[in-house]
């Protein structure tokens, strides 16, 4: 489940043209945080920063976090 999320965070930071940086950024999430995601090194992140991340990349929380329901 882990390593999901951070495919699908990966593919949906390609997909708004975003570094990891900008990410952080928009999200107010650290950048250490969205890398150690993407990389499933941290594999339990809180709904809360999901939510905030899926909100910065103009997805859906449930998609990202799971894989279901529209991307958007």
């Amino acid at each position: 489940l882990a390593e999901a999320i951070g495919v699908r965070m990966r593919a949906a930071r390609a997909d708004a043209q975003m570094t990891i940086r900008e990410l952080a950024r928009e999200a107010q999430v650290d950048k250490d945080t969205i890398d150690r995601i993407e990389r499933a090194v941290f594999r339990n992140p809180g709904v809360g920063t999901i939510a905030d991340i899926a909100r910065a990349l103009g997805v859906s929380a449930a998609w990202l976090a799971y894989g279901v329901g529209d991307k958007r």
